[in-house]
């Protein structure tokens, strides 16, 4: 449960304070926006810096695990990941929000795939699982390439911009995360 984590092409650590004008950068893209649920648009100054705080507060309690997801080859942060528990229930949300110019080149699977495998590793959980707008093929391919099965869709269940859209849920179970179902990352703890 350390600081920072590799694999091939990423470094996961972290997040501190200093990250939030980098967080901000993704968070206020549009793009972004529209496939979170609660992300505003246009995105305040101040909130990414509120987030992050949020999010390194929640580490500290125990109820989450976030991480400034960053590029070796450029040492740019491109996302974040994370998990937030659930831990009366020993299960945990996966989440990923990455930059727009970092979206099509395997990132964002690459570190699901590693926070999955610390996920299971270093907590007392029995199940990730992710949703995702069923409109939303990329972030569907991310949870499909981690070893996740979709569990259902739940139609118009949430309402983003005015706009009710369907959600589709996955998961992935401690038992199913071994073997050919989830490929363990090439990693090296820092």
């Amino acid at each position: 449960m350390d600081s920072s984590y590799s694999t091939s092409r990423l470094t996961l650590r972290e997040l501190t304070t200093d990250d939030g004008p980098s967080v901000h950068g993704i968070l206020s893209e549009i793009e972004v926006a529209k496939q979170t649920r609660s992300l505003p648009h246009p995105f305040p100054d101040g909130l990414a810096l509120d987030i992050v705080g949020s999010w390194i507060k929640m580490k500290k309690e125990g109820t989450a695990t976030w991480f400034a997801v960053i590029v070796k080859a450029t040492n740019e942060i491109a996302g974040v990941t994370g998990l937030n528990f659930q831990n009366e229930h020993k299960k945990a949300e996966i989440g990923y929000l990455f930059g727009k110019p970092y979206w099509g080149k395997g990132y964002a699977t690459e570190a699901a795939k590693k926070i999955v495998e610390l996920g299971f590793k270093d907590y007392d959980i029995n199940k990730i699982w992710g949703m995702v707008y069923a409109d939303n093929p990329n972030s569907i391919k991310v949870l499909e390439k981690i070893g996740m099965k979709h569990e259902g869709t739940i139609r118009k269940d949430l309402i983003k911009f005015g706009q009710a859209r369907d959600v589709a849920y996955y998961g992935l179970l401690r038992e199913e995360c071994g073997g050919e179902k989830i490929q363990k990352v090439e990693d090296q703890k820092l």
